[in-house]
């Protein structure tokens, strides 16, 4: 069985592979386009900071619901992406 970790670590080197316009926006792209300085973090980041909890340095103090509402769009579009390409957990189950 795979730790969360490595099902995660797999499943970006798919994005990066199959969905690269959504896998840069979702891992690459800063939350916010705002001058200064400080921590702006990735989507990816704020989604899987429960798996990588070292992802809270690169986060800014306060995350907007803006930040959540367009992540939460970035992810649903990797997820379609990914779908099409039978990769998940969908995917990974037996057919019954």
């Amino acid at each position: 069985m795979f730790s969360v970790r490595e099902e995660l670590a797999e499943k970006r080197c798919y994005a990066e592979s199959l969905c690269r316009r959504e896998a840069t926006k979702f891992y690459r792209e800063p939350l916010r386009q705002e001058q200064g300085g400080g921590p702006r973090g990735s989507c990816s980041a704020l989604v899987e900071r429960f798996a990588f909890p070292e992802n809270e340095l690169v986060l800014p103090d306060v995350v907007r619901k803006s930040d959540r509402d367009r992540c939460r769009g970035i992810v649903h579009e990797l997820a379609k992406c990914l779908s099409k390409h039978k990769v998940g957990r969908a995917a990974s189950l037996p057919n019954p």
